[in-house]
């Protein structure tokens, strides 16, 4: 199982020459964690994210990045969370002119990616036939949820829900002859999810719950459990499950597991836990392209307290 490393500790762990270290910038100053840390290695090349419909709040992040890396490393590509295809299209372009790009070594901090942009980015890695061993994950903790709301019944990190699409690239086939099969990867956005299942209307759902937790914050463990029993008490016929949200590799093998479970029903997955698991519903949908996920926008974020960083991070192959 993966264990976490301090930040401190990025520089001593990568000893090796990156080719392209790839990042979000965004709201949180999470975003700033581990970029910080991956300058201090040998690194040749930085693409830079922004969602260009949040450029207003996110305190100039993008050029906080750039200010890391000698000057000429870091370029910014800038992408707009109200328009998927277009995106896609950026992040498939990114890797354009890279000679030689099996033999390159990748990192990749999900850490603020949306999960619809990761899932696209990580599709891509996939199609262009990046060898996983050649691509390093990372993922920044969070020392604390909703910090700037102290009710601790009152905590969130969205509000509200607009679009719900299939990410591009995790369409998936579904047969109008079959019943359709949701399973969610519970996080701590209890109205999003309602909202989510609501509109899907699923014949039969799974709710996985978090057996362990990145972050120490008792905020998010227990906020986790909670939001899950909640759920759970709403969709009363409901399949409850646990899985893990260090490593994507177990993720993967429960999603199999529910699904050979439902194997009669088109299998929708909508990842709403953090990065790694997301990394996880990514790989198996790869891998069963039958599968949808699907995810939902929301219309408003706790930009102002979000997470605050904490000082452990992650680092996995998908």
């Amino acid at each position: 199982m993966n264990s976490p490393i301090n930040v401190n500790d990025i520089k001593n762990t990568i000893d090796y020459e990156i080719d392209y270290f790839i990042c979000c910038a965004s709201f949180e100053e999470r975003c700033l964690v581990i970029p910080k840390k991956i300058a201090e290695c040998k690194v040749k090349n930085v693409i830079i994210f922004s969602n260009k419909d949040f450029i207003e709040f996110n305190n100039g992040n993008e050029n906080e990045i750039v200010s890391y890396f000698s000057e000429g490393k870091a370029k910014i590509l800038y992408l707009n969370t109200k328009y998927p295809a277009p995106n896609a299209l950026v992040i498939m372009t990114c890797f354009d002119g890279i000679d030689d790009l099996k033999n390159k070594k990748f990192i990749v901090d999900t850490t603020t990616f949306t999960h619809e942009s990761l899932l696209v980015l990580f599709k891509v890695i996939t199609l262009k036939a990046i060898p996983v061993s050649n691509v390093l994950y990372s993922y920044a903790n969070a020392a604390d949820y909703s910090a700037n709301e102290k009710d601790y019944d009152k905590k969130w990190l969205s509000k509200g829900i607009g679009e719900i699409r299939n990410v591009i690239g995790y369409s998936g086939f579904m047969n109008p002859l079959k019943k359709n099969h949701l399973i969610v990867l519970v996080g701590i956005e209890l109205e999003r999810t309602k909202s989510l299942i609501d509109r899907l209307e699923p014949n039969s759902l799974s709710l996985g719950v978090s057996n362990d937790f990145c972050s120490k914050s008792p905020s998010g463990t227990d906020l986790n459990r909670k939001k899950h029993k909640e759920l759970c008490e709403k969709y009363l016929g409901a399949e409850s499950f646990e899985f893990t949200v260090i490593d994507p590799k177990p993720v993967k093998e429960k999603l199999r597991e529910i699904a050979s479970m439902h194997k009669d029903s088109n299998i929708i997955i909508a990842a709403m836990n953090n990065k790694i698991s997301t990394i996880g519903a990514g790989s198996y949908a790869n891998e069963n392209p039958e599968v949808q996920i699907s995810y939902a926008t929301a219309l408003q974020y706790n930009i102002i307290g979000y997470t605050i960083p904490g000082v452990e991070c992650f680092f996995f192959h998908s």
